[in-house]
């Protein structure tokens, strides 16, 4: 395996969290385990790309689609238990599928969509991904739940209002988030 493909692995196993996610949500130690591997297995495959130059076309569209996948299989199984509102899973999903599409619309008109998070959505993720350990291990913060609502939605309109005016100007490959 060369260096260039790691962080793609890593981002990959990520994914493949989500099984054992869901499977175990019951019992709060393995979550939160599963939860730190995930977060290890980001920050390592973020590590590894910039400080190796492994920066992959793949590593651009996988890793924050881990991200999503991992972070939206966990607030529907706190919804699903009745950790968390309904409404609250609803924003997440909405806007994560909202971004994905328009990365599928992005592709289909034929620009390359190269996903950069801003700072933003970097807060944005860790937000939800400290709300999900926190609420999994039996704390309601109501303060930081509706900070994270609210990064979500603004980082959401921000990565979408930075893409289209990207695709209106350019035709070059579409860097959301700069």
């Amino acid at each position: 395996m060369t260096t260039a493909n790691l962080p793609n692995l890593l981002s990959f196993v990520r994914m493949l969290l989500v099984f054992p996610l869901v499977v175990f949500f019951a019992n709060r130690n393995a979550v939160i385990s599963i939860v730190m591997i995930a977060f290890l297995t980001d920050v390592l495959d973020g590590w590894i790309a910039r400080k190796k130059n492994a920066r992959t076309p793949t590593g651009t569209w996988l890793d924050p689609l881990a991200d999503k996948v991992l972070i939206g299989a966990g607030f529907i199984c706190l919804a699903r238990s009745g950790c968390m509102a309904w409404w609250i899973t609803g924003i997440i999903i909405a806007r994560d599928f909202l971004l994905i599409s328009c990365w599928l619309v992005f592709g289909w008109l034929g620009r390359f969509v190269e996903v950069i998070p801003d700072w933003l959505g970097k807060i944005s993720m860790f937000c939800q991904l400290a709300v999900l350990v926190l609420v999994i291990l039996g704390h309601t913060v109501n303060w930081m739940i509706y900070l994270m609502v609210c990064l979500t939605v603004v980082s959401g309109l921000n990565y979408l209002v930075h893409g289209i005016s990207r695709l209106a100007k350019r035709t070059e490959p579409i860097m959301v988030g700069k």
